[in-house]
């Protein structure tokens, strides 16, 4: 049976147009395919929550932060809270003990806590904190171990194979207390450790302890962080591979404004990134300096059975900042003006912009679309 030429040529249009729509389609898919490969090869395995010296904070200020952590706690898989010490401003004062054992026993059944005495909260002597139900170690069953009337707090957690030891010793640790962390180490010796101490770095990112600095830190080479508050500033640095972080926005006399009630939040990926970002529930915004947004390498990848994708790039590492500071009172951040709105989860550092349900949607669309079309172009 013989075609016309223009019958013969408009069968190879049609051939010509099934073919493209075909190919596009193979490419869309492709895609999407890799988009979700690479959102499922790194996902986020937890997230947790560092709270600075709160002794200025108010009650308001409080409540926030307990808000932001149990409001988030799904949302961002928060599994630990850990706060840098100066609970209270004068040790004996029951008054700040209560309001401050009122936010965060809060949290006693749903997040583990962690803390650490502060040089405010007093010493073995005169310490008060274990009278007050948030902060008695014997009330948390995930509490690994706990000394001096739990002035120094550790927990041990296994999180999707990633062992990690958080230990949060006390303002200046003697010698007995740095015994007790030693031989944590030792129990714990393939976890990474996040190690916390009240007072650490200074404002130029150097060191304010004979006892507990870099010299000392370096001979425990699990220790990949190192969280501290205290002074009041915002450092983020590198040494000899071990992140060491400074944050503490208290308000101090009249030249620095309260802003204790802004958080850090560390959000880890099984890549072994971590986003770290603050923010404050309470006023509705972000602090976006380098100083309170950045990521970092905390441990190597999480070996999985997922097929083989190209690895993220690691960060490079963020440089110690140079500062040029001189005898005045610490600086006041520079702060981006406050959000008028509710940010969204694609808003959230952490929260990914393209879920797996997204793709797989968009797909099944692209795919149907391309059917119909195909239906309808016929041959004449």
């Amino acid at each position: 049976m013989l075609f016309s030429k223009s019958i013969t040529k408009k069968i190879h249009d049609n051939i010509k147009r099934k073919t493209s729509l075909i190919l596009v389609a193979m490419m869309l898919c492709s895609i999407l395919y890799v988009q979700v490969q690479e959102a499922q090869c790194t996902s986020r395995v937890f997230s947790f929550v560092q709270i600075g010296d709160t002794q200025s904070a108010n009650e308001t200020q409080l409540q926030s932060i307990v808000d932001f952590i149990l409001d988030n706690k799904a949302v961002l898989d928060i599994q630990y809270v850990v706060h840098m010490g100066d609970i209270v401003g004068v040790y004996n004062n029951r008054t700040s003990w209560k309001m401050s054992n009122t936010a965060f026993s809060q949290l006693t059944d749903f997040v583990p806590f962690g803390w650490l005495a502060g040089d405010n909260d007093g010493e073995s002597a005169q310490y008060l904190g274990d009278n007050y139900y948030a902060f008695n170690a014997s009330n948390y069953p995930n509490m690994t171990s706990s000394y001096d009337q739990g002035r120094n707090t550790a927990q041990f957690f296994n999180f999707s194979g990633t062992e990690i030891l958080f230990a949060n010793l006390e303002y200046f640790a003697n010698k007995t207390t740095l015994q007790w962390f030693e031989s944590l180490y030792q129990q714990y010796e393939n976890a990474t450790v996040i190690f916390s101490t009240h007072s650490y770095l200074d404002f130029t990112g150097d060191y304010t302890e004979d006892t507990i600095n870099s010299t000392y830190l370096d001979a425990y080479p699990h220790i990949k962080l190192v969280l501290c508050g205290h002074l009041v500033y915002a450092i983020h640095q590198e040494v000899n591979g071990r992140q060491e972080i400074l944050f503490n926005y208290q308000r101090v006399l009249d030249y620095f404004p309260d802003l204790s009630d802004f958080v850090r939040v560390y959000t880890v990926f099984d890549d072994g990134t971590v986003d770290a970002w603050t923010y404050s529930q309470l006023r509705n915004t972000y602090l976006t300096d380098s100083s309170n947004q950045f990521s970092f390498n905390l441990f190597d990848p999480i070996p999985t059975p997922a097929p083989t994708t190209t690895a993220p790039s690691t960060p490079s590492p963020t440089p110690k900042q140079e500062l040029s500071l001189t005898d005045s009172p610490a600086p006041t951040p520079t702060l981006p003006p406050l959000e008028t709105t509710t940010p969204t989860l694609a808003e959230i550092p952490g929260i990914p912009e393209f879920p797996l349900t997204a793709a797989i949607t968009l797909a099944i669309v692209i795919a149907t679309i391309i059917a119909l079309a195909i239906k309808k172009t016929k041959i004449v």
